[in-house]
């Protein structure tokens, strides 16, 4: 007769009871806790954190039909960020003037054995408005002194005064400016490499008259001789309006 050999395995399997749980579900940018949103293209995010089975893209679905998106809408995109599930999507949208607020919410948030997450519903306002530069001036700093030229070394310096009632948002294109401009700033949700950002709350304060008074100051200039040197600044509000005269 044949050799039978046998052996018992133990295996403790572990069961996922604890659902997701969404840390964040709104704009990509908010000012003071509110978010905005704005004609054409919006970022909408979703942050979540699930420690057991896992989650997938297609169990992570909102509803976006109030800013252009459909219904039951699955994210553009999603990875894992810092211990979250971080998914995005892109809704194209047009809103009538008058329009003030829209409500998002997620319709889905499940993870792979069926655990439901609690769905959060946001309600945003609907900006149409972009920011008005009233005033930029840009100078070369050497040891704190301002200057209206700029050498190597030197730190370049911006101050503006802009009209607008939410947040800014300032980009700075320092790759013809900064050495190794794309390491120093790598690419974010915000912005390009090469791009230095800038928000509202960290170089600009309110002014008596409620506009917001703004300095701000890059690293240093890379060092030799450079013929041209160019820098492009672009400007946005919180709902990602872009202003349109420059002075």
């Amino acid at each position: 007769s044949a050799n039978v050999g046998e052996e018992t395995i133990t295996q403790n399997f572990v069961a996922d009871t604890q659902p997701p749980v969404v840390e964040y579900f709104g704009t990509l940018s908010e000012y003071d806790g509110i978010g905005y949103v704005k004609s054409g293209k919006n970022v909408i995010i979703a942050k979540i954190r699930e420690q057991g089975a896992g989650i997938k893209l297609e169990n992570v679905i909102a509803n976006l039909g109030g800013i252009g998106g459909g219904s039951s809408v699955p994210p553009a995109e999603c990875s894992e960020e810092e211990e979250l599930f971080v998914c995005t999507w892109h809704p194209s949208g047009s809103f009538p003037d008058g329009e003030e607020n829209v409500r998002l919410n997620l319709v889905t948030v499940d993870d792979l054995v069926g655990n439901h997450a609690i769905l959060p519903e946001k309600e945003v306002c609907v900006d149409l408005t972009p920011p008005v530069l009233e005033k930029l001036a840009v100078f070369g700093v050497t040891d704190g002194t301002a200057k209206n030229f700029f050498q190597s070394n030197d730190v370049l310096r911006l101050q503006a005064t802009v009209t607008e009632v939410t947040g800014l948002l300032w980009k700075v294109d320092l790759r013809d400016l900064v050495n190794d401009a794309e390491t120093e700033f790598p690419m974010t949700r915000f912005n390009e490499a090469g791009w230095a950002t800038f928000r509202s709350e960290d170089v600009c304060t309110r002014n008596t008259e409620g506009k917001w008074d703004c300095t701000l100051e890059t690293k240093a200039v890379k060092s030799g001789y450079v013929k041209n040197a160019f820098f492009t600044v672009q400007l946005q509000d919180t709902a990602g309006n872009a202003v349109r005269n420059w002075p």
